[in-house]
């Protein structure tokens, strides 16, 4: 039995594949973050029932990953690498603006990738997701497990003001990048992003928090964030800023943060008071 375990823990782990988080461009180079993990597509409904729902969620935390892996980026006239962590995780920074390129393990295991390219942007959006776009009630843990978990992506409640606000800046505003900048864990990932598309979001870059391994991030909300978003403000070095957020995770003392540091580049703050 043991041997038969290993086997299948084996298969699954080479039948794993690139899985990309985020591809984009912004001034002249270009940034690509992903993981090495089964990618498992989820059909949801509005009408999926809780049980359904956690397993899902649950799934999303036990991946089989590759760790320690040799993954490369090609261009038209280049070929860059990188190796994934203990847990699979990759980036790569490329001092080049793409378009396209080809993600690759060996022959027989690519990834076409597309970048959101953002040439030099006047403005930008930079939000919370969770009691920011999205009812989560982070501040009690037990609502908060239930969004989570009981709950796919066609059930949770959309938060409509901060929605319009962004959507009216976003339409006057067809080059801005849209970052979201949140504590939840990279296995979120699908779940937000799906939810987004769903309510009709322009495509955005999704920066989430790697939550364990040697490379995992700070759990202090507040460190997290200012590095989260001190990278966004580097990468995007002529860039203005809408910060959108709310009262129930730091934000407004992270974005008070920024507003001090960076007052010619922060045009509006919003902050969604919680009860």
């Amino acid at each position: 039995m043991k041997n038969f375990l290993i086997f299948i823990l084996f298969i699954t782990a080479i039948n794993a594949n690139i899985t990309v988080y985020n591809a984009y461009s912004a001034f002249n180079k270009s940034y690509i973050n992903g993981r090495l993990i089964k990618n498992e597509q989820t059909v949801s409904h509005k009408d999926d029932s809780i049980f359904k729902n956690i397993a899902y969620k649950v799934k999303l935390f036990f991946h089989n990953e590759l760790k320690n892996k040799t993954i490369y980026l090609k261009t038209d006239n280049k070929i860059y690498k990188t190796k994934s962590d203990d847990e699979g995780y990759f980036s790569i920074t490329v001092n080049q603006s793409l378009q396209n390129a080809l993600l690759y393990l060996d022959s027989k295991n690519f990834t076409k990738i597309s970048f959101l390219n953002y040439k030099e942007p006047r403005i930008g959006i930079i939000s919370d997701f969770d009691d920011t776009l999205i009812i989560s009630n982070v501040p009690n843990k037990l609502k908060l497990l239930q969004n989570s978990f009981t709950k796919n992506y066609k059930q949770r409640l959309l938060i409509k003001k901060t929605e319009t606000k962004i959507k009216d800046i976003l339409k006057n505003n067809k080059d801005a990048p849209f970052i979201i900048v949140s504590g939840s864990p990279y296995q979120f990932y699908t779940p937000i992003k799906n939810f987004l598309a769903y309510h009709n979001f322009p495509k955005a870059v999704i920066l989430l928090k790697q939550i364990h391994g040697k490379n995992k991030e700070p759990n202090n909300q507040f460190k997290y964030k200012i590095a989260k978003i001190e990278k966004v403000f580097k990468q995007f070095p002529k860039t203005k800023w809408y910060l959108f957020g709310d009262s129930g995770e730091k934000d407004k003392e992270v974005y008070n943060y920024f507003k001090k540091r960076y007052p010619q580049r922060i045009i509006a703050i919003y902050i969604r008071e919680l009860n």
